[in-house]
């Protein structure tokens, strides 16, 4: 293992062995439909969230859903100056929902897991975006 001295904060760089990678799982979802949803669709959902939550638990990490974005405040820092607006930065037709936090082998296998969870029928777009682990789990 060797030390990195690019950053400010020193962290190890694995060298000597295959490490898990995490994958940041982003939720994306259309407000509207999700304010929109009868209770019983709304419960439905819900419980393919918790259906993935147990299916999953072994590899997640983290994970959270997301207030809706009239709750945001977007913080943006310009020539030093601290600069605060409320609401979103941008209007789109989809709005980050949450996330979950997941540790897996490769992005393949990462893929997969959300891959399955629109099998059950959402449509409902995900990223993800990795970074390798210093430890392994």
């Amino acid at each position: 293992m060797r030390a990195c001295r690019s950053a400010r904060v020193p962290f190890a760089l694995e060298t000597e062995r295959e490490v898990a990678m995490q994958y940041l799982l982003l939720i994306y979802e259309g407000e509207k439909r999700f304010a929109n949803l009868s209770k019983p669709d709304l419960m439905a959902e819900i419980g393919q969230y918790q259906s993935f939550g147990e299916e999953f638990a072994s590899a997640i990490q983290g994970g959270n859903a997301l207030q809706p974005t009239s709750t945001a405040t977007t913080v943006r820092v310009r020539e030093g100056k601290r600069l605060t607006t409320d609401g979103p930065f941008a209007e789109t037709k989809e709005q980050l929902g949450g996330y979950y936090l997941v540790e897996a082998r490769d992005l393949d296998a990462a893929t997969r897991w959300p891959r399955r969870f629109r099998a059950r029928g959402t449509d409902r777009s995900r990223s993800g975006r990795s970074r390798t682990s210093t430890e392994v789990a």
